[in-house]
Formats: C-alpha cells, structure tokens, sequence
C-alpha cells in the first residue's frame, strides 16, 4: 500500500512543508493514517480546508 495521491496533495495543503519523523520510524503506520484522516474522511464532507 502507498498514500494516494489525493491523501499526499491534502496533507501538503493543511500542514505545508512538514516532515513526519514518524514516516521515516514507521511508514506502514503513516500509509493508513494518511490514507485514511486525509483521503477517505475528507471524501465525506463539504468543508473547504480553510474551515477544515
């Protein structure tokens, strides 16, 4: 499994030039959470991620 495009251009936009150590020290981990808190539960709401 790999963050999705739409996970990674999210992240990017709400926490810009930020560097997980925790990717480096558990990537598996940041894979399903990535995919998950910034693909799938923002696929579900209307919010802009100014509001977000």
């Amino acid at each position: 499994m790999a963050i999705s495009e739409t996970a990674e251009k999210n992240h990017d936009e709400l926490f810009p030039n930020h560097q997980s150590t925790l990717k480096v020290t558990d990537p598996e981990m940041i894979e399903v959470f990535d995919n998950f808190a910034f693909d799938e539960v923002l696929s579900h709401g209307s919010l802009d991620s100014r509001r977000r």
